[in-house]
């Protein structure tokens, strides 16, 4: 995957994901393809976030597509140049 190219397939994803949501589907664990997971893992991001921002964007109306996106980049930021591309050991609840 392009270093150019992650933001747009973000984007699509968050998109298809709220099309889902609005249907009627709230069950997030059907939401992702096997590359849509690959995806994910690439960018340091898990299922159970994306669709937290979706179904707040869905339900509320915000945050809007574009911030959830500028805080996906920090994340993949510091997942890429913190930590080195490997997902840490611990999960805060």
């Amino acid at each position: 995957m392009s270093n150019f190219a992650w933001e747009t397939k973000f984007t699509e994803l968050f998109e298809r994901c709220i099309g889902r949501y609005r249907s009627g589907d709230t069950d997030f664990t059907g939401y992702y393809t096997d590359e849509d997971s690959a995806f994910l893992d690439a960018i340091g991001y898990k299922p159970r976030e994306l669709f937290d921002f979706v179904e707040d964007y869905a339900d509320e109306g915000t945050p809007s597509p574009s911030a959830a996106l500028l805080v996906a980049s920090v994340r993949r930021d510091f997942f890429h140049v913190v930590q080195g591309g490997t997902p840490s050991s611990e999960q805060i609840t």
